[in-house]
């Protein structure tokens, strides 16, 4: 029987009086939700019961507000997806390599608050997250990327912003360094918006033999004979207590102090042997043919994982909270089953089997020896009948149907689009001396925005592991060779420019789609999928909901739009993702919306991937796509003009861009986005340490849009606003398109492409070995940049926020807001 001392007090109290309850106990479900739970089960629940129901119904796990838009407007799987959203990773098929059929297994995260209460804690779990839903999968993790979004160092909260940069930066190097899992991509965007709510998402990816597959569920085998829970890894603690609930709030800076408790503590020396020891168990599991299934301890802890193994195989389970092994005296049995500690998995295991299992992980690994207590324990067993039922030393403290545990109610949101235009302004001039088109161009490529990404990524190891091919700042994706052995290469971007989402939400997600493709395909490679990361403000807030369904609706156009390699009629799909909602403060800030994308391509031969470096003088520049008057950032400081190309014409230029380069037209290339035209020529033709010898010279006579599109969708150019751009909006304009390095001679060959994929060509210049960016318009030189200088300020504009003094920063806080 149930104590009935035990329960949390809802039937036949007022909302004041259940809001009341909710903070003696540290709860967050509203009134409405805790009575219609508590009729649900018939009685009030127990304290465990209340601790799981309020993290499955949070938004964090239950996703009660972004459900329905999701299921509207998510385009349907590809006929490649071996296993999408609904898994603790999504999985596309490779084709056959070595003899066998190969996956993709990519997962996409966010750790957003507790990156803003502690950044190095925060951003470390992040990543310890990430990883853990690739190996549960039954897949090495071959590398992350850090899609980061941080508040405006330069404005009147700069010095905390960029002391939480700072903070989560380190922590990712920390954890990923220290785990032995490469860094290969990501990207930054720093803006007032995020002064109160920083985003650290993370993905992850590894490759595998799809019969290899494990998965998130108890196997149908559980039917035929006993399966037991058997939990893995750190012993579970206080920490991360309601981080699931924590993340379905808004930050409150007066709370900061108790939510830094929400935050789990990482550990990546002891998940690099735990994994090593998992490596092993695939081994013998795949020798030896056992059924398994296995998931991560994230948000929720031991119940969320442990529930969710056994439901989504249609199983119930009978666990004994007292034989999970703790780290500290004391603990409760909420704090057992809700609390968040880090570096834990779950597995469904037979119990012929157990001994051996337990023994890899205690006996072999010796897993007490890294960490106290650390080992694999069975805590519990399958059962047949559907409930979800916790005990603690012999006394029933959880019994919940499946039925209970299924059913996760819509929350009823209102949606409404907005109503207040984005400012529209537009960039301003130089003066006409050359020093003044110097000054301006350096000023603009020293913000925050356009600078050097050297300080960032200089300190994640992307040697390790020895898979990486293009690095960043080598090419617009990271390149890796994930097979030994084979001359498979897979490309990887992440992109979404909050610019865009502010501007337009509809086109925010869109671009975020196109872009990261575009990155990928500037390599050579094909996109073969993506995974998403939805990040937005509070969804009791009508416009921000109707912002979400914008931006899901642009995404979902673009995957239509772009297609599947080898089936056009299919989207591009989406096999994975996260949706991050709050990221809102007490204030009242909410962030740009955040639709951030990751997108993974496939080359056929790696050592065929094209990098973002000028080759030789003399080659030929050719431009994909005319110029129009669109620009973000840094091409204006605040407003600007969404660059709403139609999604057919963005299209034609991916296809175009394969075909140019599969014909060997390409020597190197460079997508047009951020920071326009003057930002991707001065990237192609410098390296990380300084300018190498070339040069550029263009004229931007002929790169103007020539028509206005009718497309419906297109919402970027009145007539007035089709007028010539001057020089400078030229350079700056973020119209979508590229830049190609072209062996002297292709004009014929680029002239027959843009005819065949119609699409706009422009004859841009010519490398040469003046290290110099000369400008010209109708031969007239109007501007002549020297390279050197450019670069001394674009490799110093994140000096001020990452090689700064880090003592005081929230950075250097632990847990309990001490010294670490």
């Amino acid at each position: 029987m149930i104590d009935p001392s035990a329960h949390v007090k809802v039937r036949g109290l007022n909302d004041d009086e259940i809001r009341a309850e909710n903070r003696r106990c540290g709860l967050t479900l509203s009134p409405d939700e805790w009575r219609g739970l508590a009729d649900r089960i018939g009685r009030d629940p127990t304290l465990p019961e209340a601790f799981l129901m309020d993290v499955s119904l949070s938004e964090h796990c239950s996703y009660k507000s972004s459900r329905p838009l999701l299921k509207k407007h998510l385009p349907p799987l590809a006929s490649h997806v071996v296993l999408g959203p609904g898994e603790d990773a999504g999985i596309v098929s490779l084709g056959d390599w070595a003899g066998e059929e190969h996956v993709l297994v990519l997962a996409h995260e966010s750790h957003n608050h507790p990156s803003q209460v502690l950044p190095v804690e925060g951003a470390a779990t992040g990543i310890g997250g990430i990883v853990r839903d690739v190996y549960c999968m039954g897949s090495d993790v071959l590398g992350v990327l850090d899609p980061l979004r941080f508040g405006d160092p330069n404005g009147p909260h700069g010095a905390h912003v960029s002391a939480i940069a700072r903070g989560v930066v380190q922590g990712i190097a920390e954890y990923g360094n220290a785990l032995g899992v490469p860094n290969l991509g990501g990207d930054v965007y720093f803006d007032e918006g995020f002064d109160d709510n920083c985003l650290v998402n993370v993905v992850a990816f590894g490759v595998m033999r799809r019969s290899r597959i494990i998965r998130s569920r108890v196997p149908d085998a559980a039917r035929k004979e006993p399966f037991a829970l058997v939990l893995v890894g750190k012993p579970t603690d206080s920490t991360g207590l309601g981080g699931a609930s924590f993340a379905s709030q808004i930050l409150d800076e007066e709370e900061a102090a108790q939510n830094r408790g929400s935050v789990q503590v990482h550990d990546p020396f002891l998940k690099r042997v735990l994994v090593e020891a998992t490596k092993e168990i695939w081994k013998r599991i795949e020798a030896e043919d056992i059924p398994i299934g296995c998931k991560d301890l994230g948000a929720g802890g031991l119940g969320g994982a442990s529930s969710e193994l056994v439901l989504a195989g249609g199983f119930g389970a009978e666990i004994d909270l007292d034989k999970v092994p703790m780290g500290e005296p004391g603990l409760l049995p909420h704090q057992v089953l809700c609390g968040e500690t880090q570096e834990r998995f779950v597995w469904a295991v037979p119990e012929r089997w157990v001994d051996e299992f337990c023994a890899v992980f205690n006996r072999d690994y010796e897993l007490s020896k890294v960490y106290p207590n650390a080992r694999a324990a069975v805590i519990g067993r399958v059962i047949e009948e559907r409930v979800y039922r916790c005990k603690w030393n012999g006394e029933v403290v959880v019994e919940l149907s499946h039925a209970i545990l299924e059913d996760s109610p819509i929350a009823e949101r209102q949606i409404a689009e907005r109503t207040d235009p984005a400012p529209v302004r537009d960039p301003e001039a130089p003066g006409n001396s050359a020093a003044a088109w110097q000054a301006w161009a350096e000023e603009l490529l020293a913000r925050p925005n356009r600078a050097s990404r050297a300080p960032i990524y200089r300190g994640y190891d992307q040697e390790v592991q020895g898979h990486a091919y293009l690095r960043p700042g080598e090419a617009d994706a990271g390149v890796l060779r994930p097979l030994s052995g084979e001359s498979l290469g897979l490309a990887i971007s992440v992109d979404g420019n909050p610019d865009y989402g502010r501007l337009d939400p509809y086109w925010g997600g869109a671009l975020s789609v196109f872009e990261a493709a575009r990155n990928v395909v500037a390599t050579g490679a094909v996109p073969i999928a993506i995974t998403d990361c939805l990040n937005f403000g509070n969804p009791e807030i009508p416009v921000a909901l109707g912002d979400m369904a914008s931006a899901l609706e642009g995404m979902r156009d673009a995957c239509v739009a772009i297609g599947s390699p080898d089936h056009s009629d299919e989207p591009l799909p989406i096999v994975s993702g996260n949706v991050s909602l709050y990221n809102q403060s007490s204030r009242g800030r909410a962030i740009a919306p955040s639709p951030i994308v990751a997108c993974f391509g496939t080359l056929r031969d790696y050592s065929k991937a094209l990098t973002q470096r000028l080759r030789a003088p003399g080659s030929e520049l050719w431009m994909l796509g005319a110029r129009a008057r669109h620009w973000g950032r840094p091409g204006v400081e605040k407003g600007g003009r969404v660059p709403s190309l139609p999604l057919a014409e963005q299209t034609a230029q991916l296809r175009a861009a394969m075909a140019a380069i599969e014909r060997g037209l390409v020597l190197s290339a460079h997508d047009i986005s951020d920071g326009g035209l003057l930002s991707a020529l001065f990237e192609m033709a410098v390296r990380e340490d300084g300018p190498e010898g070339h040069g550029v010279e263009i004229d931007l006579a002929t790169s103007t849009a020539r028509s206005i599109s009718t497309d419906p969708t297109y919402t970027g150019q009145s007539p007035a606003e089709a007028a010539p751009l001057a020089p400078h909006e030229l350079l700056l304009s973020e119209t979508p398109g590229f830049v190609f390095e072209s062996p002297p001679g292709s004009s014929d060959a680029w002239t027959e492409l843009a005819a065949e994929f119609e699409v706009q060509l422009v004859s841009l210049g010519k490398v040469t070995a003046d290290p110099n960016l000369i400008v010209k318009m109708g031969g007239a030189e109007i501007a002549r940049l020297d390279l050197a200088g450019l670069h001394r300020s674009w490799s110093l504009g994140l000096a001020p926020i990452f090689l700064a003094e880090t003592a005081g920063s929230p950075a250097s806080t632990g847990p309990e807001g001490g010294a670490r």
